[in-house]
């Protein structure tokens, strides 16, 4: 019996197609590492002499004079982050009607959001507030610490809110957790 040889000639357009299939596998292999790749997170620390606290990467600082401004990466979420003395007259009143008070101001020309939820954890009052018609989101987190009250407010779309709960998450504990200014001297 004989054996019949494969005989392929490799002319130039198997050259090509073989050379276009090789650069597609290989593309297609590098997107699906780089997809099973995880994010890492990477934190940033803010400190001034009013204020300290921890962020991630997730959020870029945009303004920082009055209050600090956090926006999202994608500039679909942002927070503010504001501290007010907490005084001897404040401190007489009870905090959850400061706290109230504080996260109504925030909606207050703009009738349309609806308080939807709010709790008190350890001196950390929250506020969530809802838009229907233009589908948002604020979130107002009130801290009582020492001689000072830090406002935290979120905003972002009803569909990208619980996207950052993290980044919000390591705010507020860092902020809860804050050393004073003078300590880091």
């Amino acid at each position: 019996m004989k054996k019949n040889k494969l005989n392929i000639k490799f002319n130039l357009s198997l050259k090509l197609f073989l050379l276009i299939f090789l650069i597609c596998i290989s593309t297609l292999i590098g997107i699906i590492i780089n997809s099973l790749k995880e994010e890492t997170i990477k934190l940033e620390k803010y400190t001034s002499k009013d204020i300290s606290f921890t962020y991630d990467n997730n959020f870029e600082i945009i303004n920082e004079k009055e209050y600090i401004e956090l926006v999202s990466s994608d500039e679909k979420a942002s927070i503010v982050i504001k501290r007010m003395e907490y005084t001897i007259t404040n401190q007489e009143k009870d905090k959850y009607e400061i706290s109230n008070s504080l996260a109504f101001q925030v909606v207050k020309d703009n009738p349309n959001y609806i308080e939807i939820y709010n709790s008190n954890k350890n001196n950390i009052y929250y506020h969530l507030y809802e838009n229907y018609e233009l589908k948002k989101q604020i979130e107002v987190i009130n801290i009582f610490k020492d001689n000072s009250i830090y406002i935290i407010i979120y905003s972002a779309d009803n569909n990208e809110f619980d996207l950052y709960k993290e980044s919000i998450d390591i705010i507020v504990n860092s902020i809860n957790n804050r050393w004073t200014y003078e300590e880091e001297k």
